[in-house]
């Protein structure tokens, strides 16, 4: 079962500057999901 996710985030980068996104939605494939397949 497919859910969709809704977070805000922040990265800023070590050499100056940085990404800003809010209400981001991302669709996944179960109840959570890992650091690791949300890097990916």
């Amino acid at each position: 079962m497919e859910k969709r996710v809704q977070f805000d985030f922040e990265v800023e980068f070590t050499n100056g500057g940085g990404l800003q996104g809010k209400a981001f939605r991302l669709d996944i494939a179960g109840d959570t999901i890992s650091d690791q397949e949300l890097a990916d």
